[in-house]
């Protein structure tokens, strides 16, 4: 949260590290793996090395985000969101994780959803660049609850 661009980065580079190390020794190769594998654009290899790295650690937070990462690359939306669930889950400050499942709730069409985990996202990490106007491309789709005085107009009262 600090103004300082420069501190911010420095903060998020650290967070990354300590993820990427948070898991359980014998699922971090398969982890690794799997990310590598996500970077030369082996999605199917990278789901096997994740969902792998999650059977030898089932409570690894970054590896069920490289999962929804990867999920999301096969356009498997709602496993995707069940993913980036569970990382939020486990590790409630991972800001990378509600913004993954925000843009899953959003290909679903599920505006109050995409828009509460952007919004959890941004108070995490205020220097997310994007989500500012992801959020108000959100809003725009979210149909807010009538007002008693518009319902008592419309004639259905």
């Amino acid at each position: 949260r600090d103004e300082e661009a420069s501190v911010r980065q420095t903060a998020e580079h650290a967070l990354w590290s300590i993820w990427l190390r948070c898991g359980a020794d014998e699922a971090l190769g398969p982890m690794h793996a799997g990310i590598k594998a996500l970077a030369e654009d082996r999605v199917g290899a990278a789901i096997e090395l994740l969902e792998e790295a999650l059977r030898r650690d089932p409570e690894f937070a970054e590896a069920y985000h490289q999962l929804g990462i990867a999920l999301s690359g096969e356009e498997r939306w709602d496993r995707a969101a069940e993913a980036f669930s569970a990382a939020s889950t486990r590790l409630p400050s991972h800001f990378a994780a509600w913004a993954g499942l925000g843009h899953c709730c959003c290909h679903l069409g599920r505006w109050e959803r995409a828009l509460c985990a952007y919004r959890k996202a941004l108070s995490i990490h205020p220097g997310l660049a994007d989500l500012p106007e992801a959020i108000e491309r959100v809003r725009a789709r979210v149909v807010e609850p009538p007002t008693v005085a518009a319902w008592e107009r419309s004639g259905d009262g």
